[in-house]
């Protein structure tokens, strides 16, 4: 079952009792509203639709059942009042600009079935920590781009690349732990208008393979091997 928000609906009768069920939620997002998106709101939906909460700035806190497995592209875009969202374990899918520009997100917790993150997925967010799954292989192109509060970033040794401007701009970026032994395929410009001061701490074993790497190597004076704790 798919969900479309507001503008989105099909006319099977499914989806005619979804827009039955959430007519009134989605006419608060029309008038700026609608602040809490609950579990039970969405309950059964295993795909929250492109652009079904695109630009409802009232909205301040969304719960994601279980049930959902997929975002689709730009929905929850420029959010600017989205300060909470709850993610299930078993969403496999952020796709394009899904969280993009929702500027009061501090804090996202990734799930651990994620397999796609997509263009643009979280840019400019207000995220301030930020860990990648194990699981994930590929962070999308500006997938963090301008995430201007961004200080810490974990990566699970399952990324095998890293997408252009993936965290341009991230301009407080202090520290990025990678857990893979062979450096994941990388453009520069993934990390450009990063400060100098950026730590990338890389297995010891693999410290002198990420300072050759293609990507890397322009970086190479930053990386150095993940302290022993």
């Amino acid at each position: 079952m798919d969900f479309y928000g507001t503008l989105f609906f099909h006319n099977s009768k499914e989806n005619n009792k979804l827009q039955t069920l959430f007519g009134t939620p989605f006419q608060k997002c029309l008038e700026g509203t609608l602040m809490t998106i609950t579990e039970d709101m969405l309950d059964g939906v295993s795909s929250i639709r492109p652009y079904a909460f695109f630009k409802c700035n009232s909205l301040e806190n969304v719960e994601i059942p279980s049930s959902v497995q997929n975002i689709g592209n730009y929905a929850f875009y420029s959010c600017t009042g989205l300060e909470n969202v709850t993610i299930p374990p078993g969403l496999i899918n952020i796709n394009n600009y899904a969280l993009s520009y929702c500027s009061s997100l501090e804090n996202i917790e990734l799930p651990t079935n994620l397999t796609y993150l997509g263009i643009h997925a979280f840019s400019n967010t207000a995220l301030v920590n930020l860990e990648i799954p194990q699981g994930l292989e590929k962070i999308g192109i500006s997938a963090f781009q301008f995430c201007q509060n961004l200080k810490k970033v974990v990566i699970a040794d399952s990324v095998t690349q890293i997408g252009d401007s993936a965290f341009s701009m991230c301009l407080a970026l202090e520290s990025m732990t990678i857990y893979a032994t062979t450096p994941p395929i990388v453009n520069y410009v993934a990390f450009s208008g990063t400060p100098r001061t950026l730590k990338i701490y890389v297995p010891s074993g693999s410290v002198d393979a990420y300072k050759i790497a293609n990507g890397w190597r322009m970086l190479a004076s930053q990386i150095e091997a993940i302290p022993n704790n």
